[in-house]
């Protein structure tokens, strides 16, 4: 207590909160020598606003507020028409999604009301619509496909395992981050050359073992081996190192989409025959 009394500090910075599940709320006054501290409906802490209840509700109010005002101001710097390329609009989008994702992992379940939920979308919108340079009418779905961003709701997911199942080591949290970006992302298929693993843009590109041979092929035109840290640096390198990854991600995307057809075609004769029987069905139990 002596010690508090000691601390100079403005009137502005006593302020206290009280916890409770009380419905109707009290304030509180505290005197700590000369000092008085009353009681506030919210107070900011470690930039998070904290009510009586910790809803966290006026946290997300506020965090809509302020990221649609950036996101206003950012829009300015991106028109629909010319402007910045998609890579820097998508740059200068984090910036408002760094503001409605800070603290996400503890706040999370706001979003599951659909009053604050449609607060924060709609300030994501805003960014998501000028990267994509797309209209007003575009669904919010659609529109970050076409920019390439995830929505909030998926990030707030994402955050909120990543912080509850942390590990203690960098490869841990690194392991753990994919797995959680992979059950976040729905109906991925799994490899079928390796039983249980996910055929994700990383392991068909770096590890799937039907591409072994033209992986190697492309090892030796770079003149080393590719790998998800080293991939950007061979090529920037030169210009043919570019063509020559070009390439080989070209060759893996048509010979995918043709064992993706291919599997489609064979199982087009099993729903032919399913609706067969379900039609037949149908017609017996009418008679």
């Amino acid at each position: 207590m002596d010690g508090l009394c000691r601390t100079d500090t403005g009137s502005s910075q006593n302020r206290s909160r009280a916890l409770t599940s009380r419905k109707q709320l009290e304030t509180i006054t505290l005197n700590v020598g000369e000092c008085s501290i009353t009681s506030q409906p919210y107070i900011r802490y470690l930039g998070v606003m904290l009510d009586s209840r910790l809803s966290y509700t006026r946290h997300v109010e506020q965090v809509a507020e302020k990221a649609s005002r950036v996101a206003m101001s950012l829009a300015r710097l991106m028109p629909s028409i010319s402007g910045p390329r998609q890579d820097r609009r998508k740059l200068l989008a984090t910036v408002v999604v760094s503001v409605l994702t800070y603290g996400i992992a503890i706040w999370r379940e706001v979003l599951e009301m659909e009053t604050y939920r449609r607060k924060v979308a709609a300030a994501h919108r805003i960014s998501t619509l000028r990267v994509a340079c797309a209209f007003r009418t575009i669904s919010n779905d659609a529109v970050c496909v076409i920019a390439n961003m995830m929505p909030i709701e998926v990030i707030a997911i994402e955050r909120k395992q990543l912080y509850a199942e942390r590990g203690g080591n960098p490869a841990e949290r690194e392991k753990l981050r994919r797995n959680v970006k992979q059950r976040s992302i729905e109906n991925i298929p799994d490899c079928p050359a390796v039983c249980g693993t996910p055929e994700d843009a990383e392991h068909v590109f770096f590890h799937c073992a039907r591409f072994d041979q033209a992986r190697e092929e492309l090892n030796v035109r770079l003149g080393g081996g590719i790998e998800p840290e080293t991939i950007v640096r061979f090529m920037l390198e030169k210009e043919e190192n570019w063509s020559a990854v070009s390439s080989f991600a070209k060759d893996i995307m048509t010979r995918l989409r043709e064992e993706d057809q291919s599997r489609r075609k064979a199982k087009e004769p099993e729903k032919i025959a399913s609706r067969v029987m379900q039609r037949r069905q149908t017609d017996f139990w009418k008679h």
